[in-house]
């Protein structure tokens, strides 16, 4: 995997930290993933068991899409938006602590919590040095890339996390 098959300017998903007030580096607070992207990202967490297989619940609807950025600041949308991040958020009831892949299944703004990074870490820093894997995540894995993604998985530990767009 080439670090321009992940960047391109195609549909993807773009991450970014939730609590960016404490940043020194805003370019730390971003990370992106192109459609072709992510499904080895998925695939190498699911493997390494920073990832778990997961559905997602209904997002609500959401309300009439508004006319101007003014609108954005409506009590209702902000309602909206109170509501959505609930949904965003929700773990799931599993014993596995890691990312819920259904967070990396759509680029609706889904919050991957601190928490969440922070097991993902955690999964990658203790796995056995002498595993095995796939053909495809052994590549993944090896790229400078997925260094970059280790990296933005930590700093999203004291950043409240990060929602994928």
């Amino acid at each position: 995997m080439t670090k321009a098959n992940t960047k391109e300017n195609q549909m993807g998903y773009d991450m970014s930290h939730r609590n960016t007030a404490e940043s020194a580096d805003a370019a730390t607070d971003y990370f992106r993933l192109n459609i072709w992207g992510m499904g080895p990202f998925r695939e190498a967490m699911e493997e390494l068991r920073m990832a778990h297989e997961s559905s997602s619940r209904d997002v609500p609807d959401w309300p009439e899409y508004p006319e101007s950025d003014e609108d954005e600041d409506s009590p209702e949308y902000k309602a909206y938006e109170a509501k959505a991040l609930i949904v965003q958020g929700h773990h799931h009831k599993t014993n596995d602590p890691t990312i819920p892949l259904h967070k990396f299944c759509s680029n609706d703004g889904w919050w991957v919590t601190a928490a969440e990074s922070k097991a993902a870490v955690e999964a990658w820093e203790t796995r056995d040095p002498d595993a095995t894997y796939s053909p495809g995540v052994t590549e993944t894995i090896a790229s400078e890339y997925w260094g970059e993604w280790i990296d933005y998985l930590r700093n999203a530990i004291d950043r409240d996390g990060f929602q994928v767009h």
